[in-house]
């Protein structure tokens, strides 16, 4: 087995002299995560966190134009990604017209996309999923429903599985609940108890640290964990959640949690490149989102895979 430093020297060979994004064959995933989009107007007085989320907000506006940026940056990719996954806390509050403007811009897309849904995408007591349901529901069957996958959402959430090429991605949606609710918990167990093909994993709170404060929220489950690691299907976990990066080893697993692309804690707003070959994982790299587009060239920095020193069977609540 290759170590980190054999791994990040194998990475920088997918990237050109100049720092630009070139791949080699094999899965392209583009990780999309943290936009917050925020319904600006009219203020729905009823909504007693909506003037808050306004007064905390000084322009609402920019979590849609960057939106649009990035998908933009994302059609115009020679070679394009394979797909695009989108995870969680694409709205502030699951506000219909939030989604609903999230459909919208996404609708520009020429990628195939998926939808893993954060804490945000969800009412904060979890009361208002049967509301959001319904809109995410319409948002897929509006726009080129076909190729987004899936065709229902459940009543208890947003987890799914799909194939693509010679790897599986197994989303699940892990709402406020810690642990994972017991009813994705038993999908997941039947899903990774069948045929072990190569497995992305994806879930909006990470299972590790970044070093910031959102570390308090993150996944401490070590059960869902044991779950996950005891399969061997499991090569990559994405997360994203802290709006803060960052690439480690834990597990025999590949942890990625990828910035938000609207705003940083303790980092730079971004986005994620991961290239998977057939039954391993290749590289990763981030655009950073830190000027404006039209000052700087689109680039891609190689994030380095670090072996991760915590014990997280361990962990508590």
């Amino acid at each position: 087995m290759p170590t980190s430093n054999d791994m990040n020297q194998e990475h920088h060979a997918v990237l050109d002299s100049m720092g630009n994004y070139c791949c080699d064959g094999g899965l392209v995933v583009a990780h999309v995560c943290d936009c917050h989009l925020l319904q600006s107007k009219p203020i729905d007085k009823d909504d007693l966190k909506h003037a808050e989320d306004l007064a905390a907000c000084p322009d609402p506006g920019v979590m849609p134009n960057r939106l649009a940026m990035v998908i933009t940056e994302l059609n115009e990719l020679r070679p394009r990604p394979s797909c695009v996954l989108f995870g969680g806390d694409m709205t502030e509050r699951a506000r219909p017209q939030e989604w609903d403007q999230f459909f919208q811009i996404v609708q520009t897309l020429e990628i195939p996309y998926f939808l893993t849904l954060g804490n945000h995408d969800h009412d904060e007591t979890s009361t208002n999923w049967p509301r959001t349901r319904r809109v995410i529901c319409r948002g897929l069957q509006r726009f080129d429903a076909g190729r987004t996958p899936p065709d229902s959402v459940a009543e208890s959430g947003l987890y799914y599985a799909v194939q693509l090429g010679t790897w599986r991605l197994l989303v699940v949606d892990s709402l406020f609940d810690v642990p994972l609710d017991r009813i994705q918990r038993d999908w997941l167990t039947q899903e990774l108890a069948g045929n072990c093909v190569p497995t992305i994993l994806s879930i909006h709170r990470p299972f590790v640290e970044v070093g910031n404060f959102m570390d308090r929220y993150r996944m401490r489950d070590p059960e869902l964990l044991r779950l996950i690691a005891g399969s061997e299907c499991v090569k990559v976990v994405l997360s994203g959640h802290t709006h803060k990066a960052r690439s480690c080893m834990y597990s025999n697993m590949t942890h990625l949690v990828s910035p938000s692309i609207y705003e940083g804690i303790d980092d730079t707003p971004g986005y994620r490149l991961v290239c998977l070959r057939d039954g391993g994982f290749a590289f990763t790299a981030i655009r950073r989102l830190n000027r404006s587009p039209a000052a700087v060239r689109v680039d891609y920095q190689i994030d380095p895979i670090e072996p991760y020193d915590g014990d997280l069977f361990c962990d508590s609540q």
